[in-house]
């Protein structure tokens, strides 16, 4: 019999709840659940967390949970046209958990569906692949053979000794396979834990196989705790274990020197060259659909996203290859200076037509003025209006030359082509539109931030945003002293 995970009950339980609360309301509720009742089951494709992808689960006409996310794959050609279908509680555990049955499901499914990609195709191509770590290496061997072998009284001991083995290797990748075993080896230990008489399991070893099972249910339900933040410090653990480890050097940078940048080292390249690969790896980035992938400074976020969108094992090293050739490119900019004495910029994605080339006769550091921005959130605000904060920003420091408003709209289209509202002239002189006021020009008034302290609305966004502007200002004034 297939079974069918359904988690997120916890969040279900009310946004007026604490993380405490909501446990309690969700365990009281799985508890009422009868075996045997019956679900309905929605795909919603236009779920802002998991996007084209998400399938809800409900009862009496109210949602209670969500499928799984990494048997989602396994669960779509199982609705009908309308993208509903049915399912069965067959079995429920004491941590906010039941699972289902769905008809038409078969024993013989494949765990991992041949899928396409999420990503689009690296900009390195397949030969600039780094091998993947030997933590990871062992985890696809001890995960594969664990999901294979035959629970029975025979294979009992190399079961606990893969467990074993398996569970110091749970939390090191959040690609989708890794997700996708953690939750099927879970219930895997479930099952063999409820059969442990038929198995003739001593007490011993079942208090074993019980830590072990919890073990790997709480990293499972870590993955899935946004407040926790686990999946992003996965993804940012498992980079720094890359950019350590030795082959990095032999099988991404020097393979990339050979091809890319003539077959020379950084320090002998043309600084040219290396200011256009920045610019290409970079716009691999930005053309990305997922805003939380275009910025290589946040990895946090990144992070987040990648977890939900469920990249393979090979696009997840795409990434990670990008994203550090991007860190060793700029590095060797930022070490080698500005291209001229007069501030032009390095690399052409930094060209600009509106901004002065010297601020109180000092020339404008433009690079170090780009990474200041970079880095800052005000910069991404996510309004639709990423363009908008910047213009005002460099606006009040003094640093635009004495142009049009459409010039410099052309200027911002440049820099932000993804955003979702086009600059143009009529929205960067609207002083007073009400929609933009509130949240951008009044990001830079004191007086406008006491008065919405003191309201009824949550202002938690509003200072961050509020004390990054402020921030970004005296970083950028240091920049231009005279």
């Amino acid at each position: 019999m297939t079974e069918f995970t359904v988690t997120g009950i916890r969040y279900q339980m009310g946004e007026h709840l604490n993380f405490e609360e909501k446990h309690v309301a969700a365990t009281k509720f799985v508890d009422s659940l009868r075996i045997g009742q019956e679900v309905m089951l929605v795909f919603e494709p236009d779920n802002p967390v998991s996007p084209n992808k998400a399938i809800a689960v409900y009862i009496n006409y109210e949602r209670i949970g969500y499928i799984a996310d990494e048997q989602c794959d396994l669960v779509h050609p199982l609705l009908n046209e309308q993208h509903r279908g049915k399912g069965t509680i067959v079995r429920k555990d004491r941590h906010v958990t039941f699972f289902i049955t769905i008809p038409g499901a078969s024993e013989n499914q494949k765990v991992i569906r041949p899928r396409e990609r999420v990503l689009p195709e690296s900009p390195l191509g397949d030969s600039f692949r780094m091998p993947f770590t030997k933590s990871e290496n062992a985890l696809q061997l001890i995960a594969g053979t664990l999901l294979e072998m035959e629970v029975n009284k025979d294979n009992l001991p190399e079961i606990m000794q893969l467990t074993k083995l398996y569970v110091p290797l749970v939390k090191i990748s959040i690609c989708y396979e890794d997700n996708l075993w953690r939750s099927l080896i879970l219930r895997k230990l479930e099952h063999l834990i409820d059969d442990r008489q038929l198995l003739g399991m001593s007490d011993d070893n079942t208090k074993v196989m019980e830590v072990y099972c919890k073990q790997v249910r709480d990293a499972v339900g870590d993955m899935h705790r946004t407040d926790e933040h686990w999946p992003e410090r996965v993804f940012i653990n498992h980079l720094d274990t890359l950019k350590e480890d030795k082959s990095v050097n032999s099988h991404l940078y020097k393979k990339y020197c050979a091809t890319f940048l003539d077959d020379k080292i950084f320090a002998e390249a043309d600084k040219d060259k290396i200011a256009s690969e920045y610019d290409r790896l970079c716009g691999w980035l930005r053309d990305l659909k997922w805003s939380e992938l275009k910025n290589p400074k946040k990895l946090q976020e990144m992070g987040f996203r990648v977890n939900y969108l469920g990249l393979s094992r090979l696009e997840l090293y795409d990434l990670y290859s990008v994203l550090l050739l991007i860190e060793k490119l700029e590095t060797f900019l930022m070490e080698n200076g500005n291209a001229q004495e007069e501030g032009v910029i390095v690399s052409k994605s930094l060209e600009n037509h509106v901004l002065k080339k010297n601020h109180h006769g000092k020339p404008i550091d433009f690079q170090a003025l780009h990474k200041c921005l970079e880095t800052s959130f005000v910069a991404e605000i996510k309004y639709g209006y990423e363009w908008l904060s910047l213009w005002r920003m460099l606006y009040d420091l003094n640093l635009l030359e004495d142009t049009t408003l459409t010039a410099c709209a052309v200027q911002m289209n440049k820099w932000y082509p993804n955003a979702k509202k086009p600059c143009c002239a009529d929205s960067m002189g609207d002083y007073y539109n009400p929609y933009l006021g509130t949240t951008t020009f009044a990001l830079w008034d004191e007086a406008e931030f006491k008065r919405h302290k003191t309201s009824k609305q949550s202002i938690t966004g509003y200072r961050r945003l509020y004390n990054d502007c402020e921030a970004i200002k005296e970083a950028l004034k240091s920049l231009f002293k005279q």
